[in-house]
């Protein structure tokens, strides 16, 4: 199993005190739950810096997205949107953590509420995440509760689905 196989591997040790990273990724590995992820996500716009802080990332998502809850799953792409990707490898790493929770998002999109549609549609198109299915989920379920939109969460909507160039069939 590669998962084995990754988690057996060593990582190179890191000073603490003298390396952001390092607390970075501390942080990432304790954190408890998807709400304290997003928050240390929101305050470190150079997440993907690092392999370790990647993996730490990604290891973390695959942890927790079982439990998530849609708030947590559209606030946590929410924050992934707004990180800042200077290269192919730093994107890479960024789409695999988009991948499990788009995935997540589209299994759960039935429940989803206003809000939770347009800050997930929003943060995908932001990171250009195309998943055909997934928006037609989302246009779908907006459809079905679009009294409850209020101007600001349509016209977010509208303008995540104009960037991507969907059309809902």
């Amino acid at each position: 199993n590669n998962n084995n196989n990754n988690n057996n591997r060593k990582r190179a040790p890191v000073d603490m005190n003298n390396n952001k990273d390092g607390n970075l990724l501390l942080k990432i590995e304790e954190s408890q739950d998807a709400f304290q992820l997003s928050n240390i996500v929101r305050i470190s716009p150079h997440l993907f810096a690092t392999d370790d802080t990647s993996k730490a990332l990604l290891d973390k998502v695959r942890a927790l997205v079982s439990e998530m809850g849609n708030s947590n799953i559209s606030g946590l792409l929410n924050a992934l949107s707004t990180q800042r990707l200077t290269n192919g490898r730093k994107k890479q790493a960024h789409h695999k953590v988009v991948t499990i929770l788009a995935d997540a998002s589209k299994n759960e999109m039935k429940n989803f509420d206003a809000r939770q549609i347009a800050t997930t549609v929003n943060a995908l198109a932001k990171s250009k995440y195309r998943d055909t299915k997934l928006f037609d989920k989302a246009a779908g379920r907006a459809v079905t509760i679009i009294d409850t939109f209020n101007a600001q969460g349509l016209a977010i909507t509208v303008n995540a689905f104009s960037r991507m160039r969907h059309r809902h069939r």
